[in-house]
């Protein structure tokens, strides 16, 4: 059935267990899915049902395609594992992909796609999953891990709906959502990637909810060149660098944990640099490297409630400017709704560098509880609004 390389237009393929490669079968690859409609390709078991192209070109191709269900197989030893083009509709399910050249799954300029449950492991390049040309997929239940650079890839124009998966031990990040694409998270963990977990550049945006990013070798979440990041109750711990850095960039930060980030390199909480505005909301920051947030290098912030506690620097640290020098703001406090703590630290629960530029924390006292912080209350040009004792 496969020798050829070409489906026959029928509603369902079943592929019996057993290995199908030149070698053994001789079978033809790609396996061609390109123009047809109405098709399940299903295997009879995932473990045992295994399309081995031997690195001779993909292992399964479709092309112009609509209506499409492959599922139950594994796929191996492609250039791609599989590839799906200028398509639509199209659902891949409890399938493996393993060992490929590039992508372990890829999909291009394609809507209505849905993955699920698919197994995505030692691509020996780029992502194991890649979306890209306005590409837009729902994802759930996928394990992308194990690959020389990112578990996925959503970029050029796409967008993702991505939950309950998880992205670990890649080479660089486990998520990227990179030049003008979007994405909406839920409930994923990214974990042990040697960059970051998640990587948003270039005009990205994205929203997270509920997801924990942890023990990743630079950044837990890395915002940049002028993308946007909304986030409210991820966990964000134990990350070498930052917890979160925005950099030329703005993000809205609601109810997260950012904990034990930077230890190893004296590093932040959360890091808002390069001409960045960041508003933080009620999130609870602990065990810093170094401060658990710093705003600077032209940038500013909004915070109120939640704490800053504990820190290896100050709880807030505003002002200083190493790559862009200017004038760094705080607003702390102002909006008079909910207290924000600002205690233990070993440095200042709140210091602002006399730098030259003016920089400047206004704060409403009423606002902030301050308690044991090794390096004095306030430091430096604080404004405070409050009136009355």
């Amino acid at each position: 059935m496969l020798r050829n390389g070409q489906a026959p237009q029928v509603h369902t393929l079943f592929l019996r267990a057993g290995l199908y490669s030149p070698s053994t079968t001789h079978d033809a690859f790609p396996l061609n899915l390109s123009g047809l409609a109405h098709l399940t390709l299903r295997g009879e078991d995932r473990a045992t049902t295994v399309l081995d192209a031997e690195f001779r070109n993909d292992v399964v191709v479709a092309i112009g395609s609509q209506d499409l269900v492959i599922e139950d197989l594994t796929l191996t030893h492609g250039w791609h594992g599989l590839a799906v083009i200028f398509s639509r509709d199209i659902v891949i399910r409890r399938t493996e992909s393993r060992s490929v050249n590039r992508h372990g799954i890829v999909v291009v300029a394609t809507t209505g796609a849905v993955l699920q449950e698919n197994l995505v492991e030692r691509s020996r390049a780029i992502a194991g999953i890649g979306l890209a040309g306005g590409t837009e997929a729902v994802l759930t239940q996928n394990v992308s891990r194990a690959h020389p650079l990112h578990g996925i890839l959503v970029q050029a124009g796409s967008r993702a709906d991505m939950r309950d998966n998880v992205f670990e031990d890649n080479g660089l990040s486990g998520i990227v959502i990179d030049l003008n694409s979007s994405a909406t998270l839920t409930n994923n963990l990214t974990q042990g990637n040697a960059l970051d977990g998640l990587t948003l550049s270039r005009n990205a945006s994205a929203t997270l909810t509920d997801n924990v990013i942890q023990d990743n070798g630079r950044q837990g979440i890395n915002v940049s060149q002028q993308s946007s990041l909304t986030a409210s109750n991820n966990i964000i711990v134990h990350n070498d660098e930052d917890g979160i850095q925005v950099s030329d960039a703005g993000a809205t930060l609601t109810d997260n944990l950012v904990q034990d980030n930077g230890q190893p390199t004296s590093r932040f909480g959360i890091n808002v640099t390069q001409l960045s505005t960041a508003v933080l909301l009620h999130n609870t920051v602990t065990h810093s490297g170094s401060d658990g947030i710093r705003i600077q290098n032209t940038s500013e912030a909004t915070i109120s409630g939640g704490s800053s506690t504990q820190n290896s620097g100050d709880g807030i640290r505003v002002g200083g400017s190493t790559v862009l020098p200017g004038r760094c703001t705080a607003a702390i406090g102002l909006d008079g709704v909910a207290l924000l703590e600002l205690s233990q630290n070993s440095g200042a629960g709140l210091f602002v560098v006399d730098d030259g530029f003016g920089s400047e924390a206004r704060i409403d006292s009423r606002q902030i509880v301050f308690s044991g912080n090794a390096g004095g209350v306030t430091v430096g040009n604080v404004v405070d609004v409050a009136v009355g004792p």
